[in-house]
This record gives structure tokens, sequence and C-alpha cells, in this order.
């Protein structure tokens, strides 16, 4: 799950993970930055207007256009970990996040239901991004603290950890049965987690490495619902 790049004037430009601003250098910024940005994404321009003209529709003059041109749009986010915003048409919808899992909570593992301290949730990418530093970190960080470590490593080998006593090492467990226990939440900041932990209630601490992580992780700040870093490499 992405955050969709929505471009209005009333808040930064997506990506940068720049902290919102109506100061008049932070306007200024923002507009000059919007400006270099479209270059960028309309590197798509081209066959974006083509598949438009084969459906008998009219081009758009800048891809980000789309966002604001389509009949509707589906954003899975809401206030405040979305940015108040005074121009979005009344076809863009926060409907919050998506808080699905694929397995029914009966699936619940033996060791999980016998964890009895608070759980501190480790997750990375579940797209390949050579986030392993992430998760040996907090192993190690969390040996010996009185907390139940639960790591799910998705696209990383679970056997390529060193895993202290206090922890579960596994390539998935429904996230869903980790968090009604959990005391905090240790993420690259991918908007599924992200959004899951903080719509359950659980603090987070996001440690970005690619894509929109960077801004994910600004937005979980200006929110106060948790702890954003700078990727360990």
């Amino acid at each position: 799950m992405v955050r969709i790049p929505l471009v209005s004037s009333d808040a930064p430009p997506f990506g940068l993970g720049l902290k919102p601003s109506r100061s008049r250098p932070a306007r200024l910024r923002d507009a000059v930055l919007r400006a270099s940005a479209l270059p960028i994404f309309d590197m798509l321009l081209p066959p974006v207007n083509a598949m438009r003209r084969d459906l008998g529709l009219p081009p758009v003059k800048h891809v980000p256009e789309l966002y604001m041109q389509a009949p509707l749009v589906l954003s899975y986010t809401a206030e405040p970990l979305e940015y108040p915003r005074t121009e979005l048409p009344p076809s863009v919808l926060m409907v919050g996040p998506g808080d699905w899992d694929p397995s029914e909570p009966s699936s619940e593992p033996d060791w999980l239901s016998r964890l009895a301290r608070p759980v501190v949730l480790v997750t990375s990418s579940t797209l390949f991004q050579d986030d392993a530093k992430l998760v040996q970190t907090a192993l190690d960080a969390l040996e010996g603290e009185p907390y139940d470590v639960v790591v799910t490593t998705a696209s990383l080998d679970p056997g390529d950890f060193r895993r202290p006593e206090n922890a579960h090492v596994e390539r998935f467990v429904p996230h869903s049965l980790v968090l009604r226990n959990a005391a905090a939440v240790v993420c690259h900041g991918g908007m599924g987690i992200t959004q899951k932990a903080l719509f359950n209630g659980v603090p987070v601490c996001v440690v970005p490495f690619s894509r929109d992580q960077v801004e994910v992780a600004r937005r979980v700040q200006e929110a106060e619902q948790g702890r954003g870093y700078r990727s360990p490499g």
C-alpha cells in the first residue's frame, strides 16, 4: 500500500517528508519543489495519455491531475495522518486504513497465545528493500528487556537473524493477532502496517528506507503518534 501523491498548495510536496508550514518561506519552498517535481511525474505522461486516448478521454497536462479528475478516488488514509486540505474535489474520499488480514483470528499460533508480557512488533517490507538492519538492530536493542518481541520478516529470510531468548522471528504472522497485545511497533514505514498499528492505538517507531516511507515517518511525527528516524544504512 502506497500513499496517493495528492498535490495541493496547502500541504508540502509529497515524498520528501517536509514539515508542513504556512510561513512565507515554506510556501515558497513548497511552490518551487512542486514545480520541480512535475518533470519526474510527467515521465509517465506519454503512455498515460496514450491510454486515455484509446479510451476516448482527453489528455492531461500533468500526471498528478489524474488524482483530481477521476470520478472517484478512494484514499486509504484519513486525518490526522493525512494533512487537512481545502483544495481536494469531492471525488477524493478519505476512507481510513485497510484493517485487513489474510487469516482469521482463530488461526493464532500456540506460541503467540502463550505470551504474557507486552509485545513489541518488529516488521520489514513485503517488497525487498534490504532492511534487514532494521530487524537485527531492534532485536539487539530489545534483548533482555521486559517485552516479548515478535518479528515478521516478510521478504527476508527468518533464519538470517540472531534472535535473543525473548524474540520470535517468523516470516509471517497476521499483524492483527499481535497488535491487540502490542506496546509498540518498530517498522519501515509502510502505509499498511503503520496505519494498522495506529488504528489499533499502538505507537509506532518508523525507520524509513525508500519509496514513500520518509513521508509516512513525517506524518506519524506530525500526528504525534510515534517517532521517525533515519534508516541505519
